[in-house]
């Protein structure tokens, strides 16, 4: 079950931050300021996952990476990014996935129009695999 595994999530909007916490996320708000404060939040260090949504692309998301690859080396690491060279750099700092956030909603569009259209689950994933090839290709 996902609530047993040790885990941080990095996001930078503020409500959702807010919310999170209520619902008792391990949750950090990430901005320019909070790299430091990140880095000696209790949670990171016992963490399995650090889950780094919404951090932004450039020199923040790559500060908390870092950052919580220096406290904790053995982290897995899942990041978004809306930039598709950021993705490149974000793994070669040591993040273990990272998605960017148009192709996976463009995912998603496609999966839900294939079940609204009946359309055969393994033509759907034949689909999405030769997308995923493509967007592999073009990294």
């Amino acid at each position: 079950h996902a609530a047993h595994i040790p885990y941080v999530i990095v996001e930078s909007n503020h409500q959702k931050v807010i919310t999170a916490k209520l619902n008792g996320y391990a949750v950090v708000e990430s901005s320019q300021g909070t790299v430091k404060e990140f880095v000696t939040y209790s949670a990171l260090s016992k963490a399995k996952c650090l889950i780094m949504l919404n951090t932004g692309d450039g020199d923040v998301a790559e500060q908390l990476l870092l950052g919580g690859k220096k406290v904790n080396n053995s982290l897995f690491v899942l990041a978004t990014t809306n930039n598709e060279s950021n993705t490149k750099r974000l793994l070669a700092l040591g993040a273990d996935v990272v998605l960017q956030q148009d192709f996976e909603l463009a995912l998603s569009i496609v999966k839900h129009i294939a079940v609204v259209h009946k359309i055969k689950r393994d033509h759907v994933n034949l689909l999405l695999q030769k997308l995923r090839f493509i967007q592999g290709a073009s990294n």
